[in-house]
């Protein structure tokens, strides 16, 4: 019995053990466990080995896996202004929390943040098929006018135009397609160039030098910004004044009350003849 267990204690000696460095490797799954004779060997993740060598030259390696952190989601960082929320002279440019204050002056119980200015939607479209929307994304507008967007790493190949939606405005578009990144900025604020324009007829409203915003006014979702929008506009003011109700559509100038105040930013809107342009 004394003779066997010195032989297995002399046999186990007998091996050295060795640390190799770890590195990636991205083959298909595996055990990872090989033999000289042969092996078994393939995973997805950063794998540590270690080998051990007997006097004989036997070799033993064995693989440990661990998990390899993959980039789920890409981030669209915007700059974009409504025009009616736009407070005058501001530098940087800000805009008025339109949700949040109308929410606090509805009693809401969760209004959200004090920078909160309106909720929209993005949009990606490929150019090879712009009728269908590949990804959308709802994300809070800052009173800054910042806003990030989450889309699928899926939307990193291939390129796609922005489009930009608000309850109250003219939806606007990226004038070129774009590709990107796992971060991508877009400016819609200070670089006019980066919206699509097919005419002479501005797509944003210059509300200060080298400040750019969406323009208010659209509201039955036609395209353009006209009379037929001012019926819908008399509806909200109504219901306004004489129901109490907040977030309406016609609130262009995000105070929570729809009256005179957001009449004055409707009609000069109304009067430039602008409508939604975008590639076809």
């Amino acid at each position: 019995m004394k003779t066997n267990i010195l032989y297995l204690l002399s046999l186990l000696l007998s091996f050295s053990v060795s640390a190799q460095t770890s590195h990636q490797t991205f083959n298909a799954a595996g055990g990872d466990v090989y033999n000289t004779s042969g092996s078994i060997s393939s995973s997805i993740g950063q794998v540590f080995y270690t080998s051990s060598s007997s006097s004989s030259g036997a070799v033993i390696s064995q693989g440990v896996q661990q998990a390899r952190k993959s980039i789920t989601t890409l981030f669209l960082n915007l700059k974009v202004l409504v025009d009616g929320y736009y407070i005058y002279q501001s530098n940087p440019p800000l805009m008025v929390p339109a949700r949040y204050t109308n929410l606090v002056e509805a009693g809401s119980s969760n209004p959200g943040l004090p920078t909160d200015a309106d909720l929209i939607q993005v949009e990606l479209r490929k150019p090879s098929s712009l009728e269908v929307v590949s990804y959308a994304s709802n994300a809070m507008l800052n009173t800054n006018g910042t806003v990030r967007c989450n889309f699928p790493t899926s939307a990193l190949v291939g390129s796609y135009y922005i489009v930009v939606k608000h309850r109250s405005c003219l939806p606007l578009w990226s004038a070129n397609p774009i590709s990107f990144t796992n971060t991508t900025e877009y400016n819609f604020i200070q670089n006019n160039s980066n919206s699509y324009s097919s005419t002479g007829i501005p797509v944003l409203h210059q509300v200060a030098p080298g400040v750019f915003a969406l323009f208010v006014g659209e509201l039955n979702s036609d395209g353009f910004i006209d009379g037929v929008d001012y019926s819908i506009f008399e509806i909200d003011s109504y219901l306004s004044a004489y129901t109490g109700l907040y977030l309406l559509n016609s609130d262009f100038n995000g105070d929570t009350y729809v009256d005179a105040a957001d009449y004055s930013k409707f009609d000069y809107n109304s009067q430039l003849g602008l409508f939604f342009q975008r590639p076809y």
